[in-house]
């Protein structure tokens, strides 16, 4: 009888742990619920300097690099999208905001930081930078 007894208390104790442990677990239902969203991020790694379209993984503009001592001049001639390859965009100097020919290209120096990273500052394109056209 005594054992009966002992599993009949001990069935009660669990079953009103259970029911105190859901009761104060549940969510309130009137109280508003905040529900973040992370969106995935693109695999963009830059932007294209002449057209500004996003270039994916394997996507690069086309340099020419002329190496100095202390910095190289480099003239980028633009990405895939704008340089005719896989589409035809309009093709804008980020300085002076002229429209640019396929002939014409951006001018602008390289150089290693001190942390290693290479730094390129663009000057503008051919017209405005040198202040003729070539």
């Amino acid at each position: 009888m005594d054992t009966i007894l002992t599993l009949t208390l001990i069935l009660i104790f669990t079953i009103v742990t259970m029911l105190l442990y859901l009761y104060f677990t549940r969510k309130n239902p009137g109280e508003k619920q905040s529900i973040t969203i992370t969106e995935k991020p693109l695999l963009e790694f830059t932007t294209c300097l002449l057209c500004g379209s996003h270039l994916q993984k394997g996507e690069r503009m086309k340099t020419d690099v002329y190496r100095g001592k202390n910095y190289s001049v480099v003239h980028i001639t633009g990405c895939p999208w704008c340089n005719g390859n896989r589409g035809n965009r309009t093709r804008i100097c980020p300085q002076c905001k002229r429209e640019l020919p396929m002939d014409k290209y951006l001018v602008g120096k390289m150089w290693k930081k001190d942390n290693g990273k290479i730094h390129v500052q663009v000057s503008g394109c051919v017209l405005c930078t040198y202040g003729k056209q070539r």
